[in-house]
């Protein structure tokens, strides 16, 4: 099956899903790292 939603792709969805699981996972190193705080 093609997973086509809004008229892209699936390669762009799958980055989409990839970037927010990661800002779920990794939000606050994230911010910490934007921020300049050192671990």
């Amino acid at each position: 099956s093609r997973l086509s939603l809004l008229g892209l792709g699936p390669l762009f969805w799958a980055l989409v899903l990839g970037t927010a699981v990661s800002l779920l996972l990794e939000g606050e190193a994230l911010r910490d790292v934007r921020t300049g705080a050192t671990a």
